[in-house]
């Protein structure tokens, strides 16, 4: 018993689901603690698109603007406008009516990570959680500790030892929707000067793999470079990479590529068990259609946050009222996404290319609407 400490809430996992919940619980006067394996700042992959729904969320929870992420230089880079390739040929070049503001995820997640500490939560970072017993609330990491609370929040992103137990308690069917819905991602980032083309908004690339897309997402110092998809519907994935890195004349650089599983359109439709809730990718919350996660993550830290503070006021029904909330407020986006996927992917490679040449040339501002807003 010695070992164990007790906590409002543990938090698993530091990301911006799991920084986003911790400092807002404990500006609402709970003891917090969060626990990540990692020690920050750490590496993470991922494009660093931040749409103009996260920068209103980002406002509404940390109370901040777009200028203050440029002046604290977490915002890297601004396009003005995106292209659209299928395989090498340009569909189409789209200007903004509001900028894409990209970031490098090594240092957004450490700035939220580290406003989280700043506020007062205690953080113990490079320690890995193992366990969850979901009758008392307890957590056990691998050096043998024991922390107990009132409520857990796993926020340990798509790997998430959290959700593996939560299922395996519940409903172990939900592991084959899991797996179906998973795709892998391969990227790169490559330095601006290794590349003789002047790349200054991100592109994306259709028709080099399936149920997916590739990309270059543009930063101040390098490019990043990648694909993703479903991986049912996909063989080799080395392969497609080394062939995209081809086609962008870059078959001769040595590159350090790294791969990760995202969710894509596996979202869990009842993230919480007991007094323990699912948030961000550790819920599968992605967007189906284009990837994007970081806004998913922010959004269910609120909701999630928001409902343990009115169960401990009002005496609410808790799970039931995250399960409706997450599917008014997520999953009902999330299901319309991936219909938009499965319409545009399903197609054969002639029809396909035909509407994304009619959709991004015609459409675009109702696009790029959806994406942002």
């Amino acid at each position: 018993m010695r070992n164990k400490i007790y906590y409002d809430v543990i938090i698993v996992g530091g990301g911006p689901a799991g920084s986003t919940a911790a400092y807002q619980l404990n500006k609402l006067g709970y003891d917090v603690l969060l626990l990540d394996k990692k020690e920050f700042p750490r590496p993470k992959l991922c494009g660093g698109l931040i749409t103009q729904k996260t920068l209103n969320i980002l406002l509404d929870i940390f109370d901040f603007k777009l200028s203050d992420l440029k002046s604290q230089g977490i915002i890297d880079y601004v396009a003005e406008s995106y292209q659209i390739y299928y395989k090498d040929k340009l569909i189409t070049t789209n200007n903004l009516e509001n900028e894409f503001n990209l970031v490098k995820r090594i240092q957004y997640d450490n700035y939220l990570f580290n406003l989280a500490k700043q506020s007062g939560v205690k953080v113990i970072d490079g320690i890995k959680v193992i366990g969850i017993n979901f009758a008392s609330n307890t957590v056990k990491t691998e050096k043998g500790k024991e922390y107990t609370s009132r409520f857990i929040i796993g926020a340990d992103g798509v790997n998430s030892i959290v959700r593996k137990q939560m299922i395996d308690k519940i409903n172990t069917k939900q592991i084959q929707h899991i797996k179906k819905g998973e795709a892998l991602a391969i990227e790169t980032l490559v330095p601006r000067n290794k590349i003789s083309r002047n790349i200054d908004s991100p592109i994306i690339y259709f028709g080099i793999i399936n149920y997916g897309y590739g990309w270059i997402f543009p930063k101040s110092d390098s490019l990043t470079i990648g694909l993703g998809g479903l991986q049912n519907k996909n063989e080799n994935f080395i392969d497609i990479f080394n062939d995209f890195l081809k086609l962008l004349n870059l078959q001769d650089y040595k590159i350090n590529k790294k791969g990760w599983y995202i969710p894509f359109g596996n979202f869990l439709k009842a993230p919480i068990y007991k007094n323990t809730f699912l948030i961000g990718d550790a819920a599968n919350l992605a967007d189906p259609l284009t990837g994007e996660g970081i806004y998913y993550a922010h959004k269910s830290a609120q909701i999630a946050t928001e409902v343990i503070d009115k169960k401990e006021k009002v005496s609410i029904n808790h799970v039931e009222e995250y399960k409706k909330r997450i599917n008014n407020e997520i999953i009902l986006n999330l299901n319309r996404a991936k219909f938009y996927r499965n319409l545009l992917w399903g197609t054969p490679d002639i029809l396909q290319r035909l509407l994304i040449r009619v959709s991004s040339k015609y459409f675009h501002k109702k696009i790029t609407m959806m994406i942002q807003e």
